[in-house]
């Protein structure tokens, strides 16, 4: 009972120390309007690696995150401008439909392991690609969708309750949004049906023998995987103003995961910190023109072998160490 209460008070502090640091951004200011882009632009591929991050925690690597992502953008951008559909109900639209396909594409692949597994959910995220790129009549192929609005406001009645047109309520909705995925997926992962997926990735015979559905409870997770990947991209649609099929490319399922694995895979803090820096780190880069890919592979080689378990994940340890040191055995739950 104590340890359920200290997990869901530790949702709670997690998740309100995110909105605590994000507030203090607008308001401390940033270098410049590109620099604060970039933060809101972090904040959206830190939803994406979250969602990759979920199948890493059954120990599947998922490389279909970026037909999901697709999914939510396609859905908000020719829903918005098509249809002229509101983005509330856009985002929902894609966050179905992913866990739809999310559903199909489990019940095949999800019976593989390893990089079988990967290889499957590879090859889905490349035909979601090219379904993207040559169905001009309804996707605009190559050309992509432009004039992309703002989000739908919020409105009781006819008057605006919030407004999303400029960039610092936009910033404030995307931290709501990363908030609320966080301590969703707290709670999930401290319930049964967390506890069971742990007991799946640590031995799916033993699963098996106290009666878990193995297959039901991979799938489940994976849906869930898919909704969060939509969501991230009904987010960027609206941010960006214009997409184009390389949006959801099947590399992006390769950045989701270089994203969590860096900041630290299984981990609460992980996707946040991996994201941020992938994005920043580069543009920071910048000057160095040609060289600074290669300069930022380099620099994501080394972090991997110092800290296999990424930058959250050395840090916890390094909590634990001076903690068993200094103050007694403890345990750190970055």
């Amino acid at each position: 009972m104590n340890k359920g209460i200290g997990k869901k008070k530790t949702s709670i502090i997690i998740a309100s120390l995110l909105i605590v640091l994000a507030a203090l951004v607008p308001l401390v200011g940033v270098a410049s309007k590109y620099a604060f882009y970039l933060i809101s632009l972090g904040i959206i591929w830190t939803i994406l690696a979250i969602s990759a991050d979920i199948m890493l925690r059954l120990g599947l690597a998922s490389l279909a995150q970026g037909a999901f992502l697709g999914l939510g953008i396609y859905s908000v951008a020719l829903g918005m401008t098509s249809a002229h559909w509101n983005w509330w109900f856009c985002a929902l639209v894609g966050m179905v439909l992913a866990a739809i396909t999310g559903l199909g594409l489990g019940l095949i692949t999800l019976r593989l392991t390893g990089h079988y597994f990967a290889i499957g959910t590879l090859a889905f995220g490349i035909a979601i690609e090219r379904l993207f790129e040559n169905w001009d009549s309804f996707t605009h192929g190559a050309r992509g969708v432009t004039g992309i609005p703002e989000i739908s406001p919020i409105k009781l009645g006819s008057t605006t309750l919030v407004s999303f047109e400029n960039e610092t309520s936009m910033y404030y909705l995307l931290v709501v949004f990363l908030a609320l995925v966080v301590v969703v997926l707290m709670r999930v992962t401290s319930s049964p049906f967390g506890r069971a997926l742990a007991v799946i990735k640590s031995n799916e015979n033993l699963a098996k023998a106290l009666g878990i559905n193995v297959t039901k409870y991979k799938v489940i997770a994976f849906m869930f995987s898919a909704m969060v990947a939509a969501l991230s991209g009904a987010l960027f649609a609206p941010f960006i103003h214009y997409i184009h099929p390389a949006d959801a490319s099947s590399h992006i399922g390769f950045v989701a995961l270089i994203y969590t694995v860096i900041g630290g895979a299984g981990t609460w803090w992980g996707p946040i910190i991996g994201s941020q820096l992938m994005v920043v780190i580069p543009e920071l880069m910048r000057p160095l023109q040609d060289y600074r890919l290669m300069i930022f592979g380099v620099v994501v080689i080394v972090v991997m072998i110092l800290v296999p378990h990424g930058i959250a994940g050395g840090l916890k340890s390094l909590y634990e160490i001076l903690s068993k040191r200094y103050g007694g055995n403890k345990k750190a739950t970055l």
